[in-house]
């Protein structure tokens, strides 16, 4: 017979050997499990990505949108700022800004929002203007651009900034030192006004411009179109007791071909003796890029408008225009 003591150190030393694995060597792999510690398909343990670092980029250019100036300052991407339109903590993604200031050009109350997209590696992110009630005319509005982007962005200077439609005439902005940048800044045609006496009218043209929008209406042309938009005084010098009548008939474009196409957008009126109309707008559209020698033409077709057209009725102003 055994001692005692002796069975029950056999004993122990076997609960022992059990709650220590029992049959057979740890692996690195249950060791390191055990201890609580990830492993990676290499035996080594896994690191954290690493965490995304701010961004600054100063854009500081100026485009134009329909019947807007844009002014833009800097592109900021701060990780992990929550936005009205972006909240990390609960997924939905990066915040990242942009600064504007924009001057309604125009007299009449601006859009409500501007079409403005970040392009990055190959992904498109839209602006949402923020801190902006209303684009009241003739007035400048500071506002910010807010873009939901994911944490793991690119280089921004790598980017392209568009503001405008993909069918639209667009303004672009490359953020590197590679690319085209395309401001659509309005082109002046006419350096000096120019007045014209055609029979009983007379005629001041005091300015023409070159545009990519349509500045009262803030809407933009196709990406093919241009227009042709000038300001016109008219004095009516003539005593007919019925007054004269300014219509689409008082206006044309001669193309550089010699062709000539009527107005888009023009006055009309009734004239009485010796009074004068200001500022009124006459518009043209053109195929874009249409480079030559352009002119204005200005009629006076009699008092009702139904005189054919000659060289004793028809004055000229010469435009040249250019890509």
């Amino acid at each position: 017979m055994r001692p005692k003591g002796t069975i029950t150190a056999t004993i122990a030393a076997a609960v022992l050997t059990a709650g220590l694995g029992g049959c057979g060597t740890d692996t690195p792999e249950t060791a390191a499990g055990r201890a609580g510690i990830g492993s990676n398909d290499r035996g080594g343990t896994s690191s954290p990505a690493p965490a995304p670092k701010p961004q600054r980029v100063k854009v500081a250019q100026t485009v134009w949108y329909a019947g807007l100036k844009l002014e833009l300052g800097t592109l900021v991407y701060e990780p992990a700022k929550e936005s009205a339109t972006n909240v990390p903590s609960l997924g939905v993604g990066e915040i990242l800004t942009l600064d504007v200031a924009i001057t309604n050009l125009a007299t009449t109350q601006g859009p409500n929002s501007v079409p403005l997209t970040l392009e990055l590696d190959s992904q498109h992110y839209d602006g949402s203007l923020t801190g902006v009630n209303g684009l009241p005319g003739s007035a400048t509005t500071k506002g910010t651009f807010e873009f939901a982007v994911p944490t793991a962005i690119g280089d921004l200077a790598t980017g392209t900034i568009a503001v405008g439609d993909a069918d639209g005439a667009q303004a672009v902005v490359p953020l590197g030192s590679t690319g085209e940048r395309v401001t659509l800044e309005p082109r002046t045609l006419l350096q000096a006004p120019q007045e014209l006496a055609v029979a009983e009218l007379r005629y001041k043209v005091t300015a023409c411009q070159l545009r990519a929008d349509l500045l009262n209406e803030h809407d933009q042309l196709r990406k093919n179109d241009r227009s042709v938009a000038c300001l016109v005084d008219i004095q009516y010098t003539g005593n007919t007791p019925g007054g004269h009548t300014i219509a689409n008939e008082n206006f044309r474009l001669k193309l550089p071909d010699g062709t000539v196409q009527a107005a888009e957008k023009y006055p009309i009126k009734l004239l009485s003796a010796q009074e004068v109309e200001r500022d009124l707008l006459v518009r043209f559209t053109i195929p874009w890029p249409a480079s030559g020698a352009y002119a204005i033409q200005l009629l006076d077709l009699g008092h009702l408008g139904r005189n054919p057209p000659g060289q004793q009725n028809t004055g000229e102003v010469p435009l040249t225009i250019s890509k």
